[in-house]
């Protein structure tokens, strides 16, 4: 089938300039057919169409090499060159500086002598970014949905401005500039904070596999200069971040080791401190106050602005700029606050803005530059006004402890967009490998990236898939799915409320529809090879069936490893330890529930155990009286006259039987029953349990020894012919065995609810405890009591029709007294069954983040100490991946640092730590940090 694939085409131009005012942009591939006007259309036979937006082309003009690919430039942006490595070339008086100058031309330039130094090597992409005015969806912090005041600023909470240097990269100080404000301002540290611009910049050149080896291949690689000089910009290092590379200490990657022969040990490429949960990119242009909320809930936003280093657009009295040339960036800085009342006096007359108001931006040229590190730029600036480029960033941070594994395969960190329909999806494969000491995972998180604002989600999660190529073949494990909706542009992560247990080296998948409210066509962000301009290359190594689309609904899925192609969905997880599970046998049934044999003759029995993938399907098969019949491995044979029932019995008890009548010859002088007993007196059960009975007929020696079962309210109970009583409706009801010739025996048989069993805690952290128990048949659904200690009782903390319960928010390393209630409710009133027995459960303490150093011959640890710990348990080894020992229990809460002593000289040493808490006597252990290396010198 041919389909059409849209192309636009925009010359790329790289100029390589102190500041790399360039234009490189972005590229976008539309999943089967998106209709746009006024582009050249090719027609290719192939499943997926491709879409190059106004962005990437090669800088000769053509795109790829297909001869049959026609151009259209009529779209070109005027693109300035500069060549010389100084500044802009400007028609202005004003002297621009440049860098080897010894002398100023202009008494003007004397305060920008220092200046020459600047680097400003940020690359803009030049992505349009669709604006979000009026539609207020999701994501947005209720903290500051109502009032944005005129002036505010983070300034005072924010650590010490840093100092580029002579090195090209502004981008990575602007992203950890950002992440560093967003830990501030969630509380997860103060000022003295320190994240190393090293790392990022570093391992983003100089690619490195993930730790759990799906991105092996993949690489981002600069083309024109070494990774110091090139530059950068903070959609790129969106992906980056995502894929957790960075953000660690400065201490573990020092800035002033910065050099081009200095490599960085590859171990240190995802060591982090923090990881990057969310991306918001917003269009600064259109939704200023969408940037002013992001800045009061996460301290600060990265953006870039054009830094021309001269007193033409710089006051360097008032710490003034604005640039009102067209658009263009080449410096990152990060956007910390604003005024809406700052005067435009404080402006150069000659290069003024026309309306009050400006940004405050910190830099990353040292304090030496404007207020400390600090400057203005006014609302009217270039960079913030063009309504298709301006942008800001937001990188949204949380500790990196939060989940153990990140399960991805966009190694690479290009730019590139696809397009699905309204209710289209798509979908990432994995097999859980990650926890190397046990034997499972728990998904408790998934992220993904969008091209696309307002856009509506629903997340599942399938395990066991049974076709490889279908990423919906296995079993639904989320009860419902997870959903929502996004606002930005950007990157998100969408924890999950329930979480899913995968063992090692089970096969699940991700699978995301997105929609919008207004029908039309979603793009997301995926990660394919190609080479952006000329001064950067991306590489993803991809396979079959990890990652897929599907155009929308009706649509089948298209595997996008044809396209060279993984979508950017990624699934954390943390490492947990579950019991091999024992798949018990849930019922058995015979070919035959009743027979008739003369004396001597035989007859075969076949059992059938379901479900069909039981663990162990032994039958155990007996005879009520061996007189009569007999009974090995199914085969009966009839020894006497008169009645036996033979009995196959599961392994874990459940019961088929089937009644044999053995006869001789035609009596012609039959004996007629006199009476007939049940095996049982009155008894009780619950809706959807099970009793069989038998009944006994006098004398021993009539005839006819038939039974025939009936129950005076089939709404209550119901009986077989086989006398299998199965409980149906809350009631009493009576049970009625008889004779062929007449004679009967009575029960009552009562239904009531039953006690909860095998109440137990599955699974718990550092804040939640998941309750399981025994699924009852029959029910309206269960209510679960908590013990509240300051009021001494049992209070009702939710109602659920499931056989699980999660209890969250809760206190670490405490414990907690459960217990449960089934209810039915029929005709308007709620009855109660009995309460289950207590369980006392209790939370994990929280695992410590662990950092370490090396002097000769020893390690030095030290880690967080976690509110309510009582102790530590310190654990060493030689082998990342096995073989740790106990090497120090500190019983001491205080206490956060332990020194290991006798270590061999230029050996490479693994240590990992966890807290417990002394809980009645016993130590509730958390999981383990994280676990750090250290060679020893």
């Amino acid at each position: 089938m041919k389909k059409k694939i849209i192309l636009k085409s925009l010359a790329t131009v790289l100029a390589v300039s102190l500041f790399f005012n360039s234009n490189v942009f972005a590229s976008s591939l539309s999943i089967n057919n998106v209709t746009e006007t006024t582009e050249t259309s090719v027609d290719l036979e192939d499943n997926t169409d491709k879409v190059v937006s106004d962005s990437e082309t090669d800088t000769d003009g053509e795109v790829g090499s297909d001869d049959d690919i026609v151009e259209d430039n009529s779209e070109l942006p005027d693109i300035d060159i500069d060549t010389d490595k100084d500044t802009d070339k400007d028609t202005d008086t004003d002297t621009d500086i440049d860098k080897d100058a010894d002398t100023d031309t202009d008494t003007q330039s004397d305060v920008f002598e220092d200046m020459a130094v600047y680097q400003s090597n940020y690359i803009d992409e030049n992505f349009k970014i669709p604006s979000v005015i009026n539609s207020y969806s999701a994501n947005k912090s209720s903290l500051y949905s109502q009032v944005i005041p005129s002036s505010y600023s983070s300034r005072d909470r924010l650590p010490a401005v840093r100092n580029q240097g002579g090195w090209g990269t502004c981008w990575s100080f602007a992203a950890v500039g950002a992440a560093e404000a967003s830990v501030i301002s969630k509380g997860l540290a103060d000022s003295s904070i320190d994240l190393s611009e090293l790392q990022l910049a570093y391992f983003f050149y100089n690619s490195v596999a993930d730790p759990l080896g799906n991105t092996i291949g993949d690489k981002t690689k600069p083309l024109l200069s070494n990774y110091l000089d090139l530059g950068g910009n903070s959609a790129f290092t969106t992906f980056a971040l995502a894929s957790w590379v960075g953000v660690t200490d400065e201490s573990i990657a020092p800035y002033e080791t910065a050099s081009l022969s200095n490599a960085i040990d590859s171990g240190l490429a995802y060591d982090a401190t923090y990881h990057m949960q969310n991306a918001y990119w917003i269009n600064i242009a259109k939704d200023r106050n969408e940037v002013k909320k992001m800045i009061m809930e996460h301290g600060a936003v990265a953006t870039s602005y054009n830094a021309v280093q001269t007193t033409t657009y710089y006051n360097p009295y008032t710490y003034a700029y604005y640039y009102d040339g067209a658009y263009k960036t080449n410096h990152a800085v990060t956007i910390v606050g604003w005024d809406d009342d700052y005067s435009v006096s404080n402006f150069n007359a000659s290069k003024c803005p026309t309306s009050n108001g400006a940004w405050l931006v910190r830099n990353s040229w040292g304090d030496n530059f404007g207020d400390n590190g600090y400057f203005w730029i006014s609302y009217e600036d270039s960079a913030f006004t063009s309504e298709s480029y301006s942008k800001a960033y937001v990188f949204d941070f949380e500790s990196a402890d939060n989940y153990d594994h990140n399960y991805q395969y966009d190694g690479a960190y290009g730019l590139y967009s696809y397009s699905i329909n309204s209710g289209g999806s798509i979908a990432n494969v994995f097999t859980a490998t990650g926890n190397s000491t046990g034997n499972a995972e728990l998904i408790e998180a998934v992220a993904f990236a969008l091209s696309d604002v307002n856009v509506n989600y629903s997340i599942d999660i399938y395990t066991k898939l049974n076709d490889p190529s279908n990423p919906t073949s296995g079993t639904k494990a989320l009860s419902s799915p997870v959903t929502g909706s996004t606002t930005f542009v950007g990157y998100y992560t969408v924890p999950l409320e329930q979480p899913v247990t995968v063992k090692e080296g089970d096969t699940f998948s991700v699978v995301i529809t997105l929609s919008k409210n207004d029908g039309t066509y979603t793009t997301f962000f995926g990660d394919t090879t190609y080479q952006n301009g000329d001064w950067i290359g991306f590489t993803s190594q991809t396979a079959q069936r990890q990652s897929f689309s599907k155009y929308g609904e009706g649509y089948t899925w298209t595997d996008l490893h044809n396209n060279n192609t993984v979508a950017r969905i990624k699934a954390f997880t943390s490492d947990t330890q579950v019991e091999e599970e024992t798949i018990y046998p849930t019922n058995i049934s015979l070919n035959q529930t009743s027979l008739s044999l003369k004396v001597g003759n035989s007859a075969s029995l076949v059992a059938t155990i379901s479900p069909e993938n039981a663990t162990d399907k032994g039958v155990v098969w007996e005879s009520s009286n061996t007189d009569i019949i007999t009974v090995d491995n199914g085969k009966v044979v009839a020894k006497a006259t008169g009645t036996a029932t033979i009995s196959a019995t599961t392994v874990n008890g459940k019961v088929a039987k089937c009644v044999v009548t053995v006869t001789e010859t035609k009596d012609e002088n039959p004996v007629p029953a006199t009476g007939i007993k049940i095996n049982s007196s009155s008894f009780s059960i619950a809706p959807g349990e099970s009793r069989n009975l038998s009944a006994n007929i006098s004398p021993s020696n009539a005839t006819d020894k038939s039974v025939t079962w009936t129950s005076s309210n089939k709404s209550v109970f119901t009986v077989d012919s086989n006398g299998i009583v199965v409980g149906k409706g809350l009631g009493t009801a009576t049970l009625t065995a008889a004779t062929k010739n007449g004679k009967t025996d009575q029960i009552q048989v009562t239904v009531k609810l039953s006690q909860i069993s095998n109440l137990t805690s599955d699974w718990q952290n550092d804040s939640k405890i998941r309750l399981k128990w025994d699924k009852q048949s029959g029910i309206s659904g269960y209510e679960i009591y908590r013990y509240n200690t300051s009021k001494k009782k049992y209070i009702k903390i939710a109602t659920t029709t499931s056989n699980t319960y999660t209890n969250k928010k809760l206190t670490s390393g405490t414990s907690y007294k459960y217990k449960v209630v089934s209810f039915i409710k029929a005709n308007k009133k709620t009855t109660y069954g009995p309460y289950s027995r207590v369980l006392t459960a209790t939370t994990t303490t929280k695992k410590p983040t662990l950092s370490i150093s090396s002097t000769s011959k020893k390690a030095k640890l030290k880690w967080s100490k976690p509110v309510g710990v009582s102790g530590y348990e310190i654990y060493m080894s030689t082998n990342k991946s096995k073989g740790y020992t106990k090497v120090k229990t500190v019983k001491k809460a205080k206490t956060t640092t332990y020194t290991k002593s006798k270590l061999k000289s230029r050996k490479t040493y693994y240590f990992k730590v966890r807290t417990y808490r002394v809980v009645n006597g016993q130590k509730v252990y958390s999981t383990y940090s994280k676990v750090q290396k250290v060679k020893i010198k």
